[in-house]
């Protein structure tokens, strides 16, 4: 499908059209849809497909082309095109600073935002954090020049488990000298996208879970579990956990997406949502 620029957008279903709910998945920094493949499969098989779930990746384009469409506004819009695709109830999942596109697009469509069945969010930034501060990297060299080792660094400390197993594999994440370019025009957008109390507002109103790993060397679950508090959320931590717990224990992440459908479930009952 196209996006309001007229690039072409790619998602895959997972499940029927006609499913009563649909699970529309958003990535963070450096990976795409097949990060959630553990978790999809997980879903999948024990719901006997008995919904829908939606994937995405943010688009890329050539190097000449790729900042320009990586600013927020546009991902935003991208975002809400992609939300079309999903029927029924509807519950979005977010993971690592997909959060912060997540409130933004709450932000500019928040008669949309509001009719979302549910909102899960997994390893979330709160708000941006200075990467070149983390990697320690002087500020000149952040994007020019040392593009492998800042994608290494960035690989590193975003997806590395405490264990160092079940890893994604280095296919999972774009480590282009185009993708350093993204990711930079990216997170200068992202630096004006807080959880403001127009957003907060928005998302108080929306049955909402945020899961920590509780070795997760990127947000902390303290961090974690204070935007959960400001959110009105569920929360919780998993022991031992980093910042891939979807893609490295599936089962887990998959349980507050298990609570959200129940939850629409019964609101349907009672007349309050689609099903």
């Amino acid at each position: 499908m196209a996006a309001a620029d007229g690039i072409v957008l790619s998602a895959s279903r997972l499940g029927s059209v006609s499913a009563p709910a649909s699970v529309v998945y958003l990535p963070g920094l450096l990976t795409d849809s097949t990060y959630w493949t553990p978790l999809t499969t997980h879903l999948h098989a024990r719901l006997d497909g008995g919904i829908a779930q939606i994937l995405y990746s943010l688009p890329r384009r050539h190097h000449d082309r790729l900042a320009p469409r990586s600013t927020l506004p546009v991902l935003v819009e991208d975002l809400d095109t992609i939300l079309t695709l999903a029927r029924g109830a509807v519950i979005l999942v977010v993971h690592s600073a997909g959060s912060l596109l997540a409130g933004a697009w709450a932000q500019q469509h928040p008669r949309r935002a509001g009719t979302l069945a549910g909102l899960v969010l997994l390893n979330p930034w709160p708000d941006l954090l200075d990467l070149a501060a983390l990697l320690d990297l002087p500020a000149s060299d952040r994007f020019q020049g040392r593009e492998h080792l800042l994608l290494g660094e960035l690989t590193r400390h975003l997806y590395d488990p405490p264990s160092h197993r079940g890893m994604p594999r280095r296919s999972r994440l774009d480590t282009s000298t185009a993708g350093v370019d993204a990711l930079a025009a990216a997170l200068a957008s992202y630096k004006r996208t807080p959880f403001d109390d127009e957003v907060v507002s928005v998302v108080r109103g929306l049955p909402t879970w945020v899961l920590a790993g509780g070795s997760d060397p990127i947000i902390s679950p303290r961090r974690a579990q204070m935007l959960a508090e400001h959110l009105w959320a569920d929360y919780d931590a998993i022991p031992g956990a980093g910042h891939s717990l979807p893609h490295v224990d599936p089962a887990r992440a998959a349980e507050p997406i298990f609570a959200a459908l129940e939850v629409a479930y019964r609101d349907h009952q009672h007349g309050r949502s689609p099903w």
